[in-house]
């Protein structure tokens, strides 16, 4: 192979068929696409100078109005807890949701004026939306509470109006015969039909029972455990939106349920026979939080011999 030219904000080297490869490389980017012309030539220095150019203009960062919309969502992000609405008050999981449905918005119409913004221009945004009436009432809702934070925090002009002020949630589908479209509420039959296929025993069965006695999330439901039951017999735990505390006195024919269904016994787990260790989680005593231990296979199965014996 030839020496490699040096030639100013060029990248040059030989790919592994041995062909010369050169790209634009200034300010720490590259340019993605290869030069084409031949070094020397004079489309060499115009197509160097073009892709250049092109850098240059992806280097250079979009200045935004204060008025924009960017910068009020920029200035929602930084709110804190004490204020009305502040975007430091909601849940992690909560913050993480209304940052997937806004930042498509802002990506598209974040250079525009929030206070050029009109109840239909608010309305296109959610039509687009309309196939997935959940997803545009959500966004409506986060739209909502940004706009309202603003205004009490002073920020916007004082004849500004909330252009989501105006808006309604989607209206619920109707099936043919009449029902509302969306998740069946369950009759008294189903339920009862329910506990007659799942007998009190079953993983089945208490998960029923844990949502009909306790009324939690689903997201919530699973993570309860035994070691939440108090002495006094009082269910304490952590909601997993907003991490407030629960304390909730055990039902009876709850705590008769959960006494009755079997804990899955460790054959069931996991056994990594390539190097004989297994694997799994065990929960920090005193918290929530969980950590990965492992243990010997052999050792595992004495303590099981030990156990059974």
């Amino acid at each position: 192979m030839k020496k490699l030219p040096k030639i100013k904000y060029c990248k040059i080297y030989y790919d592994r068929h041995g062909q010369l490869r050169i790209y634009v490389r200034a300010g720490g980017k590259t340019h993605p696409d290869a030069m084409v012309a031949k070094v020397g030539t004079s489309e060499f220095d115009i197509e160097k100078g073009q892709k250049l150019q092109q850098l240059n203009q992806r280097r250079s960062k979009v200045k935004f109005d204060d008025n924009s919309l960017r910068s009020l969502y920029e200035r929602y992000l930084k709110s804190s807890a004490t204020e009305p609405l502040g975007w430091d008050g909601y849940a992690d999981s909560t913050k993480r949701h209304k940052r997937l449905r806004l930042e498509p918005v802002i990506e598209e119409h974040g250079h525009k004026l929030y206070t050029d913004m009109e109840t239909r221009h608010v309305v296109e945004m959610l039509d687009a939306k309309k196939d997935t009436p959940h997803a545009s009432d959500n966004l409506r809702k986060d739209l909502l509470a940004m706009f309202n934070w603003a205004l009490g925090r002073g920020i916007c002009p004082k004849d500004f109006r909330n252009p989501v002020a105006d808006t309604r949630r989607s209206k619920k589908v109707k099936k043919q015969d009449g029902e509302e479209a969306g998740h069946h509420t369950w009759t008294k039959e189903e339920f009862e039909k329910f506990q007659n296929c799942w007998p009190v025993g079953t993983m089945q069965r208490l998960a029923l029972e844990l949502l009909y006695y306790t009324g939690v999330r689903i997201s919530d439901a699973h993570r309860l455990g035994k070691h939440m039951i108090q002495p006094d017999g009082v269910l304490k735990f952590t909601i997993q939106k907003g991490g407030a505390p629960i304390l909730l006195p055990l039902h009876p024919e709850l705590k008769r349920i959960i006494d009755l269904t079997p804990i899955p016994k460790e054959q069931d787990k996991h056994l990594n026979e390539r190097n004989g260790t297994y694997h799994f989680m065990r929960r920090i005593p005193g918290t929530q939080k969980f950590r990965k231990q492992s243990l010997k296979t052999k050792d595992l199965l004495e303590a099981r011999r030990r156990r059974d014996a």
